[in-house]
Protein backbone atom coordinates (compact mmCIF):
# COMPACT_ATOMS: atom_id res chain seq x y z
CA UNK A 1 0.00 0.00 0.00
CA UNK A 2 1.38 3.41 -0.99
CA UNK A 3 1.97 5.95 1.80
CA UNK A 4 -0.71 8.57 2.35
CA UNK A 5 0.95 11.80 1.22
CA UNK A 6 -1.78 13.92 2.84
CA UNK A 7 -1.60 12.27 6.27
CA UNK A 8 -0.23 14.38 9.09
CA UNK A 9 3.17 13.44 10.46
CA UNK A 10 3.96 14.07 14.10
CA UNK A 11 7.31 14.28 15.82
CA UNK A 12 6.55 10.89 17.36
CA UNK A 13 5.90 9.38 13.91
CA UNK A 14 9.26 10.58 12.59
CA UNK A 15 11.13 9.37 15.68
CA UNK A 16 9.54 5.92 15.44
CA UNK A 17 10.29 5.66 11.71
CA UNK A 18 13.95 6.50 12.21
CA UNK A 19 14.18 3.95 15.02
CA UNK A 20 12.66 1.30 12.75
CA UNK A 21 15.12 2.16 9.99
CA UNK A 22 18.01 1.82 12.45
CA UNK A 23 16.69 -1.55 13.63
CA UNK A 24 16.13 -2.92 10.11
CA UNK A 25 19.57 -1.84 8.88
CA UNK A 26 21.15 -3.39 11.99
CA UNK A 27 19.35 -6.64 11.11
CA UNK A 28 20.68 -6.42 7.54
CA UNK A 29 24.27 -5.91 8.68
CA UNK A 30 24.01 -9.07 10.81
CA UNK A 31 22.58 -11.15 7.96
CA UNK A 32 24.25 -14.17 6.42
CA UNK A 33 23.67 -15.91 3.08
CA UNK A 34 20.46 -17.54 4.33
CA UNK A 35 18.85 -14.41 5.80
CA UNK A 36 20.14 -11.57 3.59
CA UNK A 37 17.32 -11.56 1.03
CA UNK A 38 14.60 -11.60 3.68
CA UNK A 39 16.13 -8.76 5.66
CA UNK A 40 16.86 -6.72 2.54
CA UNK A 41 13.21 -7.02 1.43
CA UNK A 42 12.00 -6.10 4.91
CA UNK A 43 14.13 -2.94 4.85
CA UNK A 44 13.09 -1.69 1.41
CA UNK A 45 9.42 -2.50 1.82
CA UNK A 46 9.60 -0.25 4.86
CA UNK A 47 11.55 2.50 3.04
CA UNK A 48 9.08 2.57 0.13
CA UNK A 49 5.88 2.45 2.20
CA UNK A 50 6.61 4.28 5.45
CA UNK A 51 5.26 7.85 5.50
CA UNK A 52 8.56 9.32 6.65
CA UNK A 53 10.98 7.15 4.70
CA UNK A 54 9.07 7.08 1.43
CA UNK A 55 10.09 10.72 0.95
CA UNK A 56 13.69 10.02 1.99
CA UNK A 57 13.72 7.09 -0.45
CA UNK A 58 12.54 9.39 -3.25
CA UNK A 59 15.17 12.02 -2.41
CA UNK A 60 17.99 9.48 -2.62
CA UNK A 61 16.72 7.78 -5.77
CA UNK A 62 16.42 11.19 -7.49
CA UNK A 63 20.05 12.27 -6.91
CA UNK A 64 21.54 12.94 -10.36
CA UNK A 65 24.67 11.20 -11.61
CA UNK A 66 24.27 8.12 -9.38
CA UNK A 67 23.52 5.60 -12.12
CA UNK A 68 25.02 2.22 -11.25
CA UNK A 69 26.13 1.60 -14.84
CA UNK A 70 28.45 4.60 -14.55
CA UNK A 71 30.10 3.54 -11.31
CA UNK A 72 30.21 -0.24 -11.73
CA UNK A 73 30.78 -1.02 -15.41
CA UNK A 74 31.53 -4.66 -16.25
CA UNK A 75 34.38 -5.64 -18.54
CA UNK A 76 34.45 -8.36 -21.22
CA UNK A 77 35.34 -10.99 -18.62
CA UNK A 78 32.33 -10.03 -16.52
CA UNK A 79 34.44 -8.46 -13.78
CA UNK A 80 33.53 -5.13 -12.19
CA UNK A 81 35.64 -2.33 -10.79
CA UNK A 82 34.53 -1.19 -7.34
CA UNK A 83 34.35 2.59 -7.40
CA UNK A 84 32.31 5.09 -5.39
CA UNK A 85 32.09 8.89 -5.75
CA UNK A 86 34.57 10.66 -3.49
CA UNK A 87 33.78 14.32 -4.21
CA UNK A 88 30.02 14.37 -3.63
CA UNK A 89 28.56 12.88 -0.44
CA UNK A 90 24.97 12.93 -1.70
CA UNK A 91 25.96 11.02 -4.82
CA UNK A 92 28.06 8.56 -2.81
CA UNK A 93 25.09 7.79 -0.55
CA UNK A 94 22.80 7.48 -3.58
CA UNK A 95 25.08 5.03 -5.40
CA UNK A 96 25.30 2.74 -2.36
CA UNK A 97 21.57 2.99 -1.69
CA UNK A 98 20.65 2.33 -5.33
CA UNK A 99 22.92 -0.70 -5.34
CA UNK A 100 21.02 -2.26 -2.45
CA UNK A 101 17.71 -1.28 -4.06
CA UNK A 102 18.78 -3.02 -7.29
CA UNK A 103 19.47 -6.15 -5.24
CA UNK A 104 16.00 -5.81 -3.70
CA UNK A 105 14.22 -5.48 -7.05
CA UNK A 106 16.29 -8.22 -8.66
CA UNK A 107 17.69 -5.87 -11.29
CA UNK A 108 21.11 -7.04 -10.12
CA UNK A 109 21.76 -10.37 -8.42
CA UNK A 110 23.75 -9.61 -5.31
CA UNK A 111 25.58 -12.94 -5.31
CA UNK A 112 26.94 -12.48 -8.85
CA UNK A 113 27.71 -8.81 -8.15
CA UNK A 114 29.79 -9.70 -5.10
CA UNK A 115 31.63 -12.50 -6.87
CA UNK A 116 32.47 -10.28 -9.84
CA UNK A 117 33.40 -7.21 -7.80
CA UNK A 118 35.27 -8.31 -4.67
CA UNK A 119 38.51 -10.18 -5.38
CA UNK A 120 38.76 -12.56 -2.45
CA UNK A 121 40.91 -15.66 -1.99
CA UNK A 122 37.86 -17.39 -0.55
CA UNK A 123 34.99 -18.64 -2.70
CA UNK A 124 32.55 -18.57 0.24
CA UNK A 125 29.46 -16.50 -0.52
CA UNK A 126 29.33 -15.48 3.15
CA UNK A 127 32.84 -14.05 2.85
CA UNK A 128 31.73 -12.06 -0.20
CA UNK A 129 28.64 -10.90 1.68
CA UNK A 130 30.94 -9.73 4.47
CA UNK A 131 32.88 -7.70 1.88
CA UNK A 132 29.63 -6.14 0.66
CA UNK A 133 28.70 -5.28 4.22
CA UNK A 134 32.11 -3.78 4.95
CA UNK A 135 32.38 -1.75 1.74
CA UNK A 136 28.78 -0.69 1.10
CA UNK A 137 26.19 -1.38 3.79
CA UNK A 138 28.08 -0.17 6.85
CA UNK A 139 29.32 3.07 5.19
CA UNK A 140 25.81 3.77 3.85
CA UNK A 141 24.16 3.23 7.23
CA UNK A 142 26.79 5.38 8.93
CA UNK A 143 26.45 8.29 6.49
CA UNK A 144 22.65 8.17 6.51
CA UNK A 145 22.82 8.03 10.29
CA UNK A 146 24.55 11.41 10.40
CA UNK A 147 21.78 12.94 8.30
CA UNK A 148 18.99 11.32 10.30
CA UNK A 149 20.55 12.63 13.52
CA UNK A 150 20.30 16.14 12.05
CA UNK A 151 16.61 15.52 11.35
CA UNK A 152 15.97 14.36 14.91
CA UNK A 153 17.82 17.31 16.42
CA UNK A 154 15.76 19.77 14.39
CA UNK A 155 12.39 18.35 15.48
CA UNK A 156 10.16 20.19 17.95
CA UNK A 157 10.42 19.03 21.55
CA UNK A 158 6.73 18.22 21.84
CA UNK A 159 6.24 14.74 20.36
CA UNK A 160 2.63 15.61 19.43
CA UNK A 161 3.64 18.56 17.24
CA UNK A 162 3.01 18.11 13.53
CA UNK A 163 5.92 18.02 11.09
CA UNK A 164 5.77 18.80 7.39
CA UNK A 165 7.24 16.10 5.19
CA UNK A 166 9.23 18.90 3.55
CA UNK A 167 11.26 19.17 6.77
CA UNK A 168 12.57 15.61 6.39
CA UNK A 169 15.26 16.71 3.95
CA UNK A 170 18.49 14.73 3.94
CA UNK A 171 19.71 15.29 0.36
CA UNK A 172 21.50 18.59 -0.08
CA UNK A 173 22.13 18.85 -3.82
CA UNK A 174 21.34 22.44 -4.77
CA UNK A 175 18.58 21.36 -7.16
CA UNK A 176 17.03 19.11 -4.50
CA UNK A 177 17.21 21.35 -1.44
CA UNK A 178 13.72 22.50 -0.51
CA UNK A 179 12.50 24.98 2.01
CA UNK A 180 11.93 23.18 5.27
CA UNK A 181 9.03 23.80 7.62
CA UNK A 182 7.50 22.41 10.76
CA UNK A 183 4.35 23.53 12.49
CA UNK A 184 2.95 22.78 15.90
CA UNK A 185 1.68 24.23 19.11
CA UNK A 186 5.10 25.51 20.16
CA UNK A 187 7.17 25.95 16.98
CA UNK A 188 7.17 27.54 13.57
CA UNK A 189 10.42 26.96 11.72
CA UNK A 190 9.57 29.16 8.74
CA UNK A 191 10.28 32.30 10.75
CA UNK A 192 13.47 34.27 10.18
CA UNK A 193 15.49 32.18 12.62
CA UNK A 194 18.93 33.60 11.96
CA UNK A 195 18.54 36.88 10.13
CA UNK A 196 21.10 38.68 12.30
CA UNK A 197 23.50 41.51 11.41
CA UNK A 198 26.44 39.25 12.35
CA UNK A 199 25.25 36.56 9.97
CA UNK A 200 24.72 39.06 7.17
CA UNK A 201 28.21 40.47 7.70
CA UNK A 202 29.83 37.04 7.40
CA UNK A 203 27.84 36.20 4.28
CA UNK A 204 28.84 39.54 2.75
CA UNK A 205 32.47 38.74 3.56
CA UNK A 206 32.15 35.40 1.79
CA UNK A 207 30.42 37.06 -1.16
CA UNK A 208 33.35 39.48 -1.55
CA UNK A 209 35.85 36.61 -1.36
CA UNK A 210 34.00 34.85 -4.18
CA UNK A 211 33.98 37.96 -6.35
CA UNK A 212 37.71 38.53 -5.92
CA UNK A 213 39.13 35.00 -5.99
CA UNK A 214 36.66 32.54 -7.54
CA UNK A 215 37.14 31.13 -11.02
CA UNK A 216 33.38 30.45 -11.28
CA UNK A 217 31.81 33.52 -9.75
CA UNK A 218 28.27 33.07 -11.08
CA UNK A 219 27.90 29.47 -9.88
CA UNK A 220 29.43 30.24 -6.47
CA UNK A 221 27.21 33.27 -5.93
CA UNK A 222 24.14 31.18 -6.77
CA UNK A 223 25.13 28.62 -4.12
CA UNK A 224 25.76 31.39 -1.61
CA UNK A 225 22.33 32.87 -2.32
CA UNK A 226 20.69 29.47 -1.71
CA UNK A 227 22.67 29.07 1.51
CA UNK A 228 21.61 32.54 2.69
CA UNK A 229 17.96 31.79 1.96
CA UNK A 230 18.21 28.53 3.89
CA UNK A 231 20.03 30.18 6.81
CA UNK A 232 17.40 32.90 7.18
CA UNK A 233 14.40 30.58 6.78
CA UNK A 234 15.00 27.24 8.49
CA UNK A 235 18.48 27.83 9.90
CA UNK A 236 19.30 24.12 9.39
CA UNK A 237 23.08 23.88 9.67
CA UNK A 238 23.54 20.66 7.72
CA UNK A 239 21.82 22.09 4.63
CA UNK A 240 23.62 25.45 4.85
CA UNK A 241 26.95 23.68 5.31
CA UNK A 242 26.36 21.40 2.32
CA UNK A 243 25.61 24.39 0.09
CA UNK A 244 28.59 26.41 1.32
CA UNK A 245 30.96 23.47 0.92
CA UNK A 246 29.94 23.34 -2.74
CA UNK A 247 31.47 26.77 -3.35
CA UNK A 248 34.76 26.48 -5.22
CA UNK A 249 36.63 28.74 -2.75
CA UNK A 250 35.35 26.85 0.30
CA UNK A 251 38.86 25.65 1.10
CA UNK A 252 40.13 29.20 1.60
CA UNK A 253 36.93 30.35 3.28
CA UNK A 254 36.92 27.81 6.09
CA UNK A 255 36.99 30.35 8.91
CA UNK A 256 34.12 32.34 7.40
CA UNK A 257 32.01 29.23 6.85
CA UNK A 258 32.70 28.09 10.42
CA UNK A 259 31.59 31.48 11.70
CA UNK A 260 28.38 31.30 9.66
CA UNK A 261 27.58 27.84 11.04
CA UNK A 262 28.41 29.01 14.54
CA UNK A 263 25.81 31.76 14.25
CA UNK A 264 23.20 29.13 13.39
CA UNK A 265 23.80 27.15 16.61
Amino acid sequence: MAPDKDATLTVSDVQKSIQKFNDYTADLMRANYLTFDDRLHHLFEFCEKDRTFSDIHRQIMDVPGAELEKWFPGNQRGMRKFKLPTDDEDRRIAVMYRMLHAFYTGTIQWESFCLSTFRLSSSSINDHLYALNENVIEPLVRDLGYRLTDVLEALPKDRSDTVSSASIQIVHHAENVIQQSATGNHIQQNANISNSPELQAKLDELRELIRTTSQQVTEDLELLEKAQQEATSSGKKSVVNALLQGISVAGSAGSIISAVLGLLS
